[in-house]
């Protein structure tokens, strides 16, 4: 434990020296929606995810947790945010064994399917007038095919390939990206490090040309993740303890702490705090275990608790 407590302090250290840094990017990227995270387990523990695997939504954070994956895995969450914006997230992991009905391990796949919208925003001319002319919506769609494999009990590797839609009014996007992710395990001390880079653009390597909206070329909002947790057992009951650095590329780096208590009854209490978050810094959120089925709930406080962000996901294992 002395060891642990040693490790998890360093990298605290670290996390804030880092964070000094002043960077320069606000603004300089488009496809916000990329940036928003998913899982409802994750978000209660702060938005930590990185460095340890809690349901199928890991995969936003880390591909490589998909190896973590044991059993043929379903997840559905939806998302209430404010002003009418929802956001909602299908996600699919199997075995490769289980799908080439062989005993040797291929690795792992998942699917993924996550939309952002809103309806009913009120179009006007330059004119300002009491009745909108017309209403339109706005869309956001992200696909992804996952694919991660264990390269022997210490550590997984994990690729993302995304395809990116958006649509304002008559106005479309799209694009591709990566995320490619690694976990290393120290299975003696419970601990687990992970390290993530999602949203590389192709173009970074001469394929292709970057996203362009109505004649204007952006860049995708690249982040990279590195963290480290701590799964173990207090008397019956399972424990994560996680800390995590998030640095976007157009924002603050900024830090997340979480943990979960998992009791013997299935219940899963779960608390985060994100330190130099000015949108919402404490999490909460519990989850329930049943038989094959895992319900799991998170609210986050936006700008200074002027609102609540509510996602309630259900999991189902065969």
């Amino acid at each position: 434990m002395k060891n642990v407590l040693i490790i998890l302090i360093i990298s605290i250290f670290s996390s804030i020296v880092a964070g000094e840094e002043i960077f320069s990017n606000a603004g300089s990227t488009g496809f916000a929606v990329l940036k928003i995270p998913e899982g409802a387990q994750q978000l209660a523990m702060g938005g930590t995810g990185v460095s340890y695997y809690n349901g199928v939504s890991s995969v936003y954070y880390n591909p490589a947790l998909l190896a973590s994956v044991s059993r043929i895995i379903g997840s559905f969450e939806h998302t209430e945010w404010f002003v009418g914006i929802k956001n909602d997230a299908i996600r699919f992991a199997v075995p490769l064994e289980k799908i080439l009905k062989k005993e040797k391990k291929f690795g792992f796949i998942g699917l993924g399917l996550s939309a952002l919208y809103v309806d009913g925003i009120e179009g006007r001319e330059a004119r300002p007038t009491s009745d909108p002319i017309y209403t339109f919506g706005y869309l956001d769609l992200i696909s992804s095919l996952t694919y991660a494999i264990s390269a022997g009990p210490e550590f997984d590797f994990g690729v993302s390939l995304k395809n990116i839609f958006e649509s304002i009014d008559n106005s479309k996007a799209s694009s591709y990206a990566i995320d490619v992710g690694g976990l290393y395990k120290i299975v003696k001390l419970n601990l687990s490090f992970g390290f993530s880079v999602s949203n590389f653009d192709f173009s970074l390597m001469g394929i292709g040309s970057k996203p362009d909206f109505n004649g204007e070329k952006f860049d995708l909002p690249l982040i990279y993740r590195l963290g480290t947790s701590w799964v173990g057992k207090f008397r019956s009951n399972n424990l994560i303890i996680s800390l995590e650095s998030i640095k976007p590329k157009d924002e603050f780096l900024w830090i997340s702490f979480g943990f979960e208590w998992l009791m013997e009854n299935g219940l899963a209490l779960r608390t985060g705090y994100r330190f130099s978050k000015q949108d919402g810094n404490v999490t909460f959120g519990f989850g329930y275990n049943w038989k094959n089925f895992q319900l799991n709930y998170s609210t986050t406080s936006w700008v200074d608790n002027l609102n609540y962000i509510q996602r309630l996901g259900i999991s189902y294992l065969y």
